[in-house]
């Protein structure tokens, strides 16, 4: 895999991956709305998974697991309507989640070792790939 199509929410993917905690890219095999993510975990360690934007959507509009209390909560911290926030980008709203419930909420726990930030590089972040 290369690093073309992914997205962060710096410029930067680097910056993105290393003090955002994650990159993402479309990954439409299944659903159109699957994204592919390299997210960091505890200490230095990256692991992989896929979200949908819709499953994003779904937390928000109070049809998973976090309580209306939390949603209202979350939407005040960044001083958003609902309707704002489903219209925003998927890396700002998985930016938002993230930051919010943290990666364990959002993609379960991880039994995988991870990669280093050595490996995670040379995997997703080669710029000889362009």
């Amino acid at each position: 895999m290369n690093n073309q199509n992914f997205s962060g929410v710096d410029a930067c993917l680097k910056t993105s991956l290393l003090e955002y905690e994650f990159i993402a890219r479309p990954h439409t095999d299944d659903y159109e709305d699957e994204y592919f993510v390299v997210y960091k975990r505890r200490g230095n360690n990256f692991c992989t998974g896929f979200v949908r934007e819709s499953e994003l959507n779904k937390l928000i509009e109070g049809k998973e697991w976090a309580s209306d209390s939390n949603i209202e909560d979350f939407l005040y911290c960044l001083d958003r309507s609902k309707e704002e926030w489903l219209a925003l980008p998927f890396v700002n709203k998985l930016s938002d989640v993230l930051g919010q419930w943290g990666v364990e909420n959002i993609f379960g726990f991880d039994y995988f070792k991870g990669m280093t930030e050595a490996e995670v590089e040379a995997k997703y972040l080669t710029l000889d790939l362009f």
